[in-house]
C-alpha cells in the first residue's frame, strides 16, 4: 500500500535527481538512527512528505556524506528535523499497519517486523488517532464492505493525519496540505486495490473493487480488470485532479522542480503503470 508517490526520473534535471537522492538517503539515515532494521521500511511516500514539508518551510539543505553498506559506496544525503519528522510518522504508520495485518492473518513474521521497528518519536495524540483510524479501516475490511469510497476515505484521513501538527507552516498552507494528503491517500488506496486484484482474487482476500463491481469466482480476473478499468481510471483521475488543485495552492519555496515532477508526472506515470499491468491490449 506504500511506495507509489515517486518521481518520473527521466524527466528530472540532474540537480533534481541529486536532490531526490539526498532526501531518499536522508530519510533512510533517519530511520536507521531509530534502529538499523528500520531503514528497510523506507518508502517513497515518506520521502515525498519530507520533501514537501521542507519546501513549504523554504529549507535549503547542505549535503552530508557517508558510506552506505547497501550500495558499497559513499552517498550524499540531507538531514534535519523535518526529515526526521517524516521518517518517524511513516514508521509509526507502518508499525501499526503490520500489527493490523498480523491480527487479520495471524502471520507472526509481520508482528515480529512491527516489533523490530524500534522506538518512534510521535505524540500520544497522533498515535491514538492513528490507531483509531486503522481500526476503522480494519472493520471495513473485516466486514467486507464493498465500497472504494468508504475504504479510501479512511486511508485518506490517515495520510491527512500524517501531515497534521507541523510546526513552522502557516494555517493556510496547512489546510491545503491536509487536503492534498487526503486525496493522495484515497488515490493510493484505490490504486493499490487495483494493483492487487489478481492476487486478492486468488487468495480470497478483501478488496473493495472486487466486491463493489461483483467479481465472481469463476470469472477470469483479466476480463474483470478490463471491465472495471475505465471506472477505476476515472476515479483515480478525479483524485489526481484534487491533488493537483491543492498542490497548486501550496507555497513551495524550495525543491519545487522536484516536487512538481512527482505531482505532475510521477503520479500519472504510476497510475497508468498499474492500470495497464493486466491490459491485454498493452501486453
Amino acid at each position: 500500500m506504500f511506495g507509489y508517490i515517486k518521481p518520473l526520473r527521466y524527466e528530472l534535471k540532474l540537480r533534481e535527481l541529486d536532490e531526490f537522492r539526498g532526501f531518499y538517503c536522508g530519510v533512510c539515515t533517519s530511520m536507521q538512527k531509530i534502529k538499523y532494521i528500520s531503514k528497510f521500511f523506507l518508502t517513497y511516500d515518506a520521502v515525498f512528505l519530507a520533501l514537501v514539508i521542507s519546501g513549504l518551510k523554504g529549507k535549503n539543505y547542505k549535503y552530508n556524506k557517508k558510506f552506505c553498506v547497501e550500495t558499497l559506496k559513499k552517498v550524499r544525503y540531507f538531514s534535519g528535523s523535518d526529515i526526521d519528522f517524516a521518517a518517524h510518522r511513516f514508521l509509526k504508520l507502518l508499525e501499526y499497519k503490520l500489527i493490523d495485518d498480523y491480527e487479520d492473518d495471524g502471520n507472526f513474521v509481520k508482528l515480529l517486523l512491527a516489533k523490530s521497528i524500534g522506538k518512534v518519536n510521535v505524540s500520544r495524540e497522533f498515535e491514538s488517532q492513528l490507531v483509531a483510524l486503522l481500526k476503522e479501516l480494519r472493520d471495513i475490511e473485516k466486514n467486507k464492505i464493498g465500497s472504494t469510497e468508504k475504504a479510501s476515505d479512511v486511508f485518506g484521513r490517515i495520510l491527512e493525519l500524517l501531515v497534521s501538527d507541523i510546526d513552522g507552516i502557516d494555517e493556510t498552507n496547512m489546510v491545503v496540505l491536509k487536503n492534498m494528503a487526503y486525496n493522495l491517500g484515497k488515490w493510493i488506496y484505490v490504486l493499490d486495490a487495483f494493483d492487487d486484484i489478481e492476487k486478492d482474487a486468488k487468495k480470497n482476500r478483501y478488496n473493495p473493487i472486487l466486491l463493489e463491481y461483483g467479481f465472481n469466482d469463476g470469472e477470469d480476473i483479466k476480463d474483470f480488470a478490463d471491465k472495471v478499468r475505465p471506472d477505476i481510471r476515472n476515479l483515480l483521475y478525479t483524485f489526481i485532479e484534487d491533488v493537483i488543485a491543492a498542490y497548486n495552492l501550496l507555497e513551495v519555496r524550495t525543491y519545487k522542480g522536484l516536487a512538481d515532477n512527482i505531482v505532475y508526472y510521477g503520479i500519472f506515470n504510476e497510475t497508468e503503470r498499474v492500470l495497464n499491468k493486466m491490459d491485454r491490449k498493452c501486453g
